[in-house]
């Protein structure tokens, strides 16, 4: 997973439709899925969504980000699914009002732990030195294997192995215990 920079969100401001199109292909998916949750009908999803990052192209000079990036898109999300359901004229208004009261703030602050912690891990990898990091990642996250890799690179595959224990002992002196744990579930 990429992540988003603060140099990105400067040049996308400035009208950088490349960095632009870069946040819509990482986030659109995740986040239909994330506003289906509120929604039950995934083509709303894809219109909230739309309509969100239509909105973010348009204001983009006067968008004022706080914390991080995906906070601020999960956020942007969640409110309009809620104001598009604060607008329905469903026939069953009981029904709509006891789903906004029972909205469940802990799964939405779950979620965005979640992407919290993925972010960490994403920077402790991009702070490995490079070869550690390349041979991290073709093993660890493309699945390619240790003998393929070595080939590839022109090096033994016990300099590969030890390369890949040193990468795991920085990630986990850097992550610490329990996001390590949650690094080594997720790969």
């Amino acid at each position: 997973m990429q992540t988003i920079t603060a140099n990105q969100i400067k040049l996308m401001k400035e009208g950088d439709r490349t960095i632009y199109q870069d946040v819509f292909r990482l986030y659109y998916s995740r986040l239909v899925v994330f506003a289906n949750k509120y929604t039950a009908d995934l083509m709303v999803a894809e219109d909230l969504v739309g309509d969100l990052f239509k909105h973010i192209w348009e204001k983009r000079k006067s968008l004022n980000i706080e914390g991080s990036f995906e906070s601020f898109l999960f956020t942007s999300t969640k409110n309009k699914c809620l104001n598009y359901l604060r607008g329905l004229k469903v026939k069953d208004k009981a029904h709509q009002e006891l789903f906004l009261e029972q909205e469940d703030d802990l799964t939405f602050q779950n979620y965005l732990v979640e992407e919290e912690v993925h972010h960490k891990i994403w920077q402790a990898i991009r702070n490995l030195p490079e070869d550690l990091q390349r041979i991290f990642e073709l093993n660890t996250i493309h699945q390619v294997k240790l003998p393929e890799i070595a080939e590839d690179l022109g090096i033994s595959i016990n300099t590969i192995k030890s390369q890949k224990k040193r990468a795991l002992k920085l990630l986990r002196e850097e992550l610490g215990d329990v996001i390590y744990s949650i690094l080594l579930v997720s790969f």
